[in-house]
């Protein structure tokens, strides 16, 4: 079985490829702060997304959208204001996102959240 670092790691490469396709510009890859992390941040349209990457191979502990709560929504948004913060932006510009991808689907399975929780 992968350990938890190689299923994210996994779970953010095929992120980026999926959004990449969109057109969508990485920006930065797990942005940390004191007590969040910002999984993947592009820029698309003038739009800066803020993206939390979940994947699951089993559904022993849930499905992948059940990891994300309204506590991780909030400390996404702490992290994604501090961003904005230090490269000189507005939270106008600005969204969070999830993408999901569930593994115990052949071919896996991707679902794009879009605007999941509000900037503070």
């Amino acid at each position: 079985m992968a350990s938890t670092y190689q299923v994210g790691h996994q779970a953010e490469t095929a992120a980026v490829k999926y959004f990449k396709k969109l057109g969508w510009q990485l920006l930065e890859t797990n942005f940390k702060i004191k007590d969040a992390e910002i999984d993947l941040i592009f820029k698309h349209q003038q739009k800066y997304i803020f993206v939390e990457v979940k994947a699951r191979f089993t559904h022993k502990f849930g499905l992948p959208a059940e990891a994300i709560s309204p506590h991780k929504i909030k400390r996404i948004a702490k992290a994604a204001e501090i961003y904005l913060h230090l490269h000189h932006l507005t939270n106008n510009q600005a969204q969070i996102d999830a993408l999901t991808l569930d593994y115990t689907f052949k071919p896996v399975k991707i679902t794009h959240y879009q605007n999941i929780g509000q900037l503070i």
